[in-house]
């Protein structure tokens, strides 16, 4: 399953020699990594459930499709990982910057649905709060009875 598919991110390259498939291996690596990107960044601000659920076939019944933005976000990431891919080794290419400037905007796309300037419809930011709580950690501050029930406090000097 990946975030966005060949015609997401062929918008990206018109006029190059890069053409993705859906079914061609080095396309689906690059929509995979996409997606692990697209997934990470957006994990602890979209639900995981929601984030795990997206699909780019607007065709599966059983998953939501991917938001249009998203699809933008993940077919721009895989352009510019392919771009990275065929022009990083060539150091006369004067292209050879355009995958970095696609990965910068799909970057600074990400960033602005976490600090919700882009809207998403239908899906709700949780706010990007960490998944640590204090349950997860012993002994912490409600397993003991008093501060000075404590044997080693961060303060102390040895």
């Amino acid at each position: 399953m990946a975030y966005s598919n060949a015609s997401d991110a062929n918008v990206h390259l018109s006029n190059s020699e890069i053409v993705f498939a859906d079914n061609d291996p080095e396309s689906v690596a690059a929509f995979n990594e996409a997606e692990r990107i697209v997934r990470g960044q957006l994990s602890g601000y979209i639900d995981a459930a929601t984030l795990t659920s997206w699909d780019f076939d607007p065709n599966v019944v059983s998953n939501p499709a991917t938001p249009d933005e998203i699809r933008h976000i993940a077919g721009k990431l895989a352009a510019s990982i392919r771009w990275r891919a065929l022009y990083a080794s060539n150091a006369e290419s004067a292209d050879r910057t355009y995958g970095q400037k696609l990965y910068d905007e799909a970057f600074a796309e990400l960033l602005n649905v976490k600090n919700v300037d882009t809207i998403i419809v239908g899906v709700t930011l949780t706010g990007g709060t960490s998944h640590l709580t204090q349950d997860m950690f012993f002994p912490n501050d409600s397993t003991v009875a008093t501060v000075d029930d404590r044997k080693f406090a961060m303060n102390q000097q040895f």
